[in-house]
């Protein structure tokens, strides 16, 4: 048994600490268990509202709908100076983009399909549990959360997630939301959402 327990511990200082990154009060991970089971219950959703990207000296900036139905998403970006609309569809059987001039492409993945037609690396799977206020299933590199189990910032994916705003109601969903990697900045700012459970 001494054998085993001392292989384990030499298999576990060489891949690092398993403890997380961040630290959570009771009261914290109590509220954050509550957020998730209250958000993850809605399967459906939409929201409105703006979304600026910025790479470098480049800035994309139009307006955006977003909606979900369990694991269906439709996401519309519209341009207001002339650039024209991209709509794209998905689910678990893929993803689909519908360009300005009307022509359409298929991919198995949302992130590599908009970073191929349009040069941005918006990480549109993230964004899906991100403008909810919740991490995605991968590890979290860092996280805080107010008293009431909302994130005030996260790290996750190669990128950090501001939350500046929250809505009033009893869901208390994010309405101004600045999300940053080493290349891109993104800001969202919702100005309405509709849910049902």
């Amino acid at each position: 048994m001494a054998i085993v327990l001392s292989t384990l511990s030499a298999c576990a200082s060489l891949f690092g600490p398993t403890t997380p990154a961040y630290i959570l009060s009771p009261n914290q991970s109590v509220a954050l268990d509550e957020r998730r089971a209250s958000l993850s219950a809605m399967h459906e959703w939409g929201l409105a509202g703006r979304i600026a990207v910025r790479k470098g000296d480049e800035i994309w900036a139009g307006q955006l709908r977003w909606q979900e139905l369990d694991d269906q998403y439709q996401v519309q970006f519209n341009a207001p100076t002339g650039q024209g609309a991209l709509r794209l569809s998905g689910g678990s059987a893929g993803v689909e983009l519908r360009l300005a001039d009307g022509s359409r492409v298929q991919a198995d993945d949302a992130d590599s399909l908009i970073a191929e037609q349009t040069g941005w690396d918006i990480p549109l799977n993230g964004m899906r549990q991100w403008v909810l206020g919740l991490p995605t299933t991968a590890p979290i590199d860092g996280l805080s959360l107010d008293e009431q189990g909302r994130p005030l910032s996260m790290l996750q994916s190669g990128w950090t997630i501001q939350y500046l705003r929250y809505t009033k109601d009893d869901r208390q969903l994010p309405n101004k939301i600045d999300l940053r990697n080493q290349d891109l900045s993104i800001r969202l700012v919702i100005h309405q959402w509709a849910y049902q459970s």
